[in-house]
């Protein structure tokens, strides 16, 4: 939509406002452009507007009658011709004959434009015109063309004498101030007999309504009801203005005037500072930017944040001078970053938007206090520090190591450490001793001293390396391991067999650890015919733990049963007659079976299998009688009989 300024301009209507008439006026100016438009004004005179081609203006004006009876003619004005620009009133001899050379239907569009939006050009071209004397009939008027002779030329035209009057006052007028002036906004008016295309807008002043639209405007009636249909953009500032604005028909009628009155701020007296210069000292900063050169400007208000976004506030409420553009942030601290932005101030306390931010860090004045209390907790792997944190616009801290008999300190953090806590990871060690301190840094880098000095003694971590199992064997149902410490031999303190069902099995400690010098290993708590699989694990004195050892698998063969000792014998009558046979106990998975004869020849078991070192036969008879043990293994396995041992029974 076309903004109309007031800014003194050539006649010429823009081709955007030629679009917007052919999609306006579609009904009033259809193909081909030969209309004339008549009606009445306030006091009876007759007024009529013709729209023809430029390159079929007659020379001679026109001749009109109404309902058959002569009402005058119609030619140029020389009053309207004089009021207009030398411009236009040269452009205007020439159009009619440049227009039959040069055929140019955009160029028509505009000069309809021209003469539906300006009675006084419509006059001036002897297009339009006002019929005083006219006979006061209804009825339709007759327009018609004639040669520079009089006489008639073409075809005549004819219009009705519109009812309707002038247009009403705008409806809905409101105004707005914007960057360029005070925008003026009204609703559209319905599309009438007599086109309105034209407004005037007047502003009160002391002396009275002023005309701000020296030359009529065009604004057709389709347009975008939110754009400005006036921008009044010499508006004096910084007041109250009234502005009146009415509707102008084709016809040069005006209608009643709406009023709105607007406050003309100066927007441009709150524009922010173009640039902000920085100057930074010890704990200050100072502010120094251009003034404003804007009579309306009468101050400044400074804003502080931590950060560039946000949020900010007001250090200056009171403002600053407009000719004392400078500000002194003082009592800062040091080494901490802020962020500034200013605001221009109007004549009522209002303010604009802010000015880019500008970043300052202040410089501190002295560096910050050492760090205190540095203690350290010694594991494993790691030596972890913490100490006191240091008060202040301390940005962070750095931890230095030296080993004993260095003269060097090493930094271990590349950047700085926030929390007052450091784990120096090591990795296993094997004793030794380091040394630690700690030295604070501001957020402007001054460094303060270093901390006390702290000594560590690092714990032997180094775990030995595993012991090994150089022979194994299953026989005799039990496992013997050889077994060997790895060098050095004096690293391994203890050494644990660990038995398992599988080499992947973790296994369970078998007894007590052996000492780290011991070669061999016997399990007899094992089943013969079963699979098992041994490692060793060492430690050392410190308590470091070796990997496992390489897992050996081991098949348990049957045990070896041999011949038993003779038994001792002894017949007890009371409380009941009984033989108590004694013998030496079995090992492990072979238990003895306790046999008597009276024959010689004939053994009968009477006691047993059993794992104890004595049994009884309860019902040993009378006389004499023979008493041997033997072993039997677990699979039922029997063993050579012992000597035979004799007991006399009364």
């Amino acid at each position: 939509m076309p903004v109309v300024t007031r800014a003194v301009r050539r006649r010429g209507i823009a081709a955007i406002m030629c679009v917007g008439l052919l999609a306006v006026s579609a009904s009033s100016l259809a193909a081909p452009l030969r209309r004339a438009f008549c009606a009445r004004d306030g006091a009876g005179v007759l007024r009529v507007l013709v729209l023809m081609p430029p390159a079929r203006w007659p020379a001679g004006g026109f001749r009109l009658s109404v309902a058959g009876q002569a009402a005058g003619r119609l030619r140029p004005d020389a009053r309207a011709s004089a009021r207009l620009s030398a411009h236009d009133r040269q452009a205007l001899r020439k159009l009619p004959a440049r227009a039959r050379s040069v055929k140019s239907s955009g160029a028509e569009v505009i000069i309809y434009g021209r003469l539906l939006s300006d009675w006084r050009f419509a006059r001036a071209a002897g297009m339009g015109g006002v019929v005083e004397g006219a006979p006061r009939r209804d009825g339709a008027v007759s327009v018609v063309p004639l040669s520079r002779a009089g006489q008639g030329t073409g075809r005549a035209l004819s219009c009705r004498i519109a009812a309707a009057g002038p247009p009403p006052a705008p409806a809905g007028l409101r105004g707005e101030m914007l960057d360029d002036g005070v925008a003026l906004y009204w609703r559209r008016l319905p599309e009438r007999a007599i086109p309105v295309l034209s407004f005037r807008v007047e502003r009160d002043s002391e002396e009275g309504a002023e005309p701000i639209t020296r030359q009529p405007p065009f604004l057709p009636f389709k347009r975008d009801e939110t754009q400005p249909a006036f921008v009044d953009s010499l508006v004096p500032l910084e007041q109250d203005v009234t502005y009146q604005v009415r509707w102008v028909d084709a016809l040069g009628r005006q209608g009643p005037a709406a009023r709105v009155r607007v406050y003309a701020l100066d927007h441009a007296a709150l524009r922010p500072p173009a640039g902000i210069d920085v100057k930074v000292s010890e704990n200050d900063v100072t502010l120094h930017w251009p003034k404003s050169g804007n009579r309306h400007t009468v101050g400044y208000v400074v804003e502080r944040a931590y950060l560039s976004t946000g949020p900010y506030e007001v250090l200056t409420p009171k403002g600053i001078p407009a000719d004392k553009p400078r500000y002194r942030d003082r009592g800062l601290q040091g080494g901490t970053r802020y962020f500034y932005r200013v605001r221009s101030m109007g004549p009522r306390g209002d303010l604009g938007a802010p000015s880019d931010p500008v970043a300052a860090q202040a410089r501190s004045r002295d560096a910050p206090p050492a760090p205190t209390h540095l203690k350290a907790d010694a594991g494993r792997t790691r030596v972890r520090l913490r100490w006191e944190p240091v008060g202040g616009n301390v940005a962070g801290y750095i931890v230095e190591r030296r080993a004993k008999g260095s003269a060097h300190w090493s930094r271990l953090n590349q950047t700085l450490l926030q929390p007052p806590r450091y784990d120096d990871q090591l990795g296993p060690q094997t004793g030794g001793i380091l040394r630690y301190r700690v030295t604070a840094v501001s957020q402007d880098n001054r460094v303060s001293h270093p901390s006390r000095t702290l000594t560590v003694h690092l714990l032997d971590s180094t775990p030995p390396l595993a012991p090994s199992i150089t022979a194994a064997e299953g026989g005799g149902g039990q496992v013997v391991l050889r077994l060997r410490a790895a060098r050095p031999t004096k690293d391994t303190a203890r050494i644990y067999v660990l038995r398992g069902g599988s080499a992947d099995d973790p296994g369970l400690v078998l007894g007590e650890p052996l000492p780290g010098g011991a070669h061999q290993f016997v399990d007899t708590w094992v089943q013969p015919g079963q699979v098992y699989w041994y490692h060793l694990v060492a430690y050392d004195r410190a308590g470091n733990r070796s990997a496992d050892g390489q897992a050996v698998e081991v098949r348990v063969g049957a045990p070896t049963l041999e011949r038993p000792p003779k038994p001792s014998v002894h017949f007890v009558k009371e409380p009941i007659p009984r033989v108590s046979v004694r013998f030496k106990p079995p090992r492990d998975h072979v238990a003895v079976l306790v046999e008597s004869t009276r024959d010689g020849e004939h053994w009968l078991t009477v006691a047993g299998p059993t794992k104890e070192s004595s049994a009884i036969d309860a019902g040993p008879g009378s006389g004499a009688v023979r008493y041997r043990v033997r072993y039997r293994s677990d699979n039922g396995r029997l063993g050579p009989p012992s000597p035979a041992a004799t007991v006399n029974i009364p």
